[in-house]
This record gives C-alpha cells, sequence and structure tokens, in this order.
C-alpha cells in the first residue's frame, strides 16, 4: 500500500469514527429531549389542575387536606420543572460539546 493509501485509510478510519460518535451524540440528545418533553407535558397537565382548582373553588369552601392537595401537587409540578430544565441544559451542554468535536473531548 502507497502512503497515500495509508493515510487515505487513516482519514477514512477517522472520518468514520467522528460519524459514530456524532450519531451517538445525536441519539443521546434526542432520548434527553423526549424525557424533557414527557416532563413538561405532565408539568402541564399538573398546573391546569391546579389553576382549575383554585380557580373553580370558594376559598371559604377549601378543607385543611384540599389545601394540602394542592400543596403537593404545587411542589410536584415544581419538580417536574426542574427536572425538565436539568435535562434541557444537559442536552445543550451535550450538543455543544458534539459540536466542538471529538479532538476536545
Amino acid at each position: 500500500m502507497t502512503r497515500f493509501g495509508v493515510a487515505f485509510a487513516r482519514f477514512e478510519i477517522n472520518f468514520m469514527y467522528a460519524i459514530a460518535h456524532s450519531q451517538r451524540e445525536v441519539e443521546a440528545a434526542h432520548s434527553l429531549l423526549s424525557q424533557a418533553t414527557l416532563l413538561f407535558d405532565e408539568s402541564l397537565a399538573l398546573t391546569y389542575a391546579l389553576v382549575m382548582a383554585l380557580a373553580h373553588t370558594p376559598r371559604n369552601e377549601l378543607s385543611q387536606e384540599e389545601i394540602d392537595g394542592l400543596c403537593q401537587l404545587a411542589y410536584e409540578l415544581l419538580n417536574k420543572l426542574n427536572k425538565t430544565n436539568d435535562i434541557f441544559q444537559e442536552t445543550r451542554q451535550k450538543l455543544l460539546d458534539a459540536a466542538a468535536g471529538p479532538s476536545t473531548q
């Protein structure tokens, strides 16, 4: 094999590695975004339930148990939104890392 052939083979191997690496990064980002979308959808549903409960219930008709339930719902919503934000931030970083290329990782 000539020097050119060896150099080309090395280039081809490195190029295929970069493509496979990029594909793994894209698949990982897709997975994270899918998780974030699910959490976001659940958060929207919880927000709607909380708003509707508060909007349609006179304040003097809420028992302590119902107030506790609404507080629990708000707490779960906050946790889901925090998890969603974490996933978006992690995905953003993975995409930035992938864009920087494998030489900087």
